[in-house]
């Protein structure tokens, strides 16, 4: 996505167009030598995974996803510009992509699925709309997973973490230049620092047995550190998109 500008970004964008964000992720595929793997339908709508070929051995293993809610344009197009813009730096890692997990949300520009579902509250069960995206996970583990999200009542950007990489600080630096952290002292109750949540205990016992978000289903059963990358949805979305694609590269190079 090589806009120049503000205006001329807003004039391109395809954040609620499914079939054109599809097409611009097979060429990411292509280009980056990462397989295209459809996996399931939401209604008329392709849902499909991108995935590393061949990482080498000891490639950092790294989940990243967007679009679970179809209201956060800002992170399906900040996920999307990072790959685009730094497409000759995926084989340093293994990856596996899922960027737009709700196609329909996006093409009507609301959070839930077809169905009113919270997709981003079902993750525990096996009853999820998308038994194929366990599948595509296996037995999979990664050491790091980026769920990217917007806020409709942030004020700034912030992260929750999951883990103990403390890197989260680092993220929200790089997006400083384009939204700074979100202020809140308390953000969806829980204790929130310059823009960071981090809980106190991280035992299973602590969580809800219902309603599990993504990352926190990942933390638990696949990963070693995962995070929340959130951008209040009412601010420019030009610098969501880019506050979101700052902060993903910066994870991946800290992390190596």
């Amino acid at each position: 996505m090589a806009h120049r500008d503000e205006q001329q970004f807003l004039r391109g964008h395809s954040a609620h167009e499914p079939g054109e964000l599809l097409e611009r992720w097979r060429a990411v595929a292509s280009a980056g030598d990462l397989s295209f793997e459809p996996f399931a339908r939401a209604g008329e709508h392709e849902l499909f995974a991108l995935r590393s070929r061949a990482a080498h051995a000891g490639a950092r293993r790294i989940y990243l996803s967007a679009g679970v809610h179809g209201d956060e344009p800002g992170a399906v197009l900040g996920l999307l510009h990072w790959a685009e813009e730094h497409i000759s730096e995926m084989g340093r890692y293994d990856l596996l992509l899922f960027p737009l997990f709700n196609p329909w949300g996006i093409a009507n520009n609301v959070r839930h699925d077809e169905r009113g579902r919270d997709l981003n509250r079902m993750f525990h069960s096996r009853a999820h709309p998308f038994p194929a995206w366990r599948r595509r996970l296996g037995r999979r583990c990664f050491d790091l997973a980026l769920c990217l999200h917007e806020d409709f009542d942030a004020r700034g950007c912030y992260i929750y973490e999951l883990g103990s990489a403390g890197i989260a600080e680092d993220l929200l630096a790089v997006a400083r230049p384009h939204i700074a952290p979100d202020p809140r002292l308390e953000i969806d109750d829980m204790e929130a620092k310059s823009g960071v949540i981090r809980r106190e205990s991280l035992e299973r016992e602590d969580f809800p047995l219902e309603g599990l978000p993504e990352s926190v289903w990942l933390y638990f059963e696949r990963c070693e550190v995962s995070l929340t990358l959130e951008t209040p949805s009412e601010f420019s979305l030009f610098e969501r998109v880019r506050a979101h694609s700052a902060m993903i590269h910066a994870a991946l190079s800290t992390t190596g």
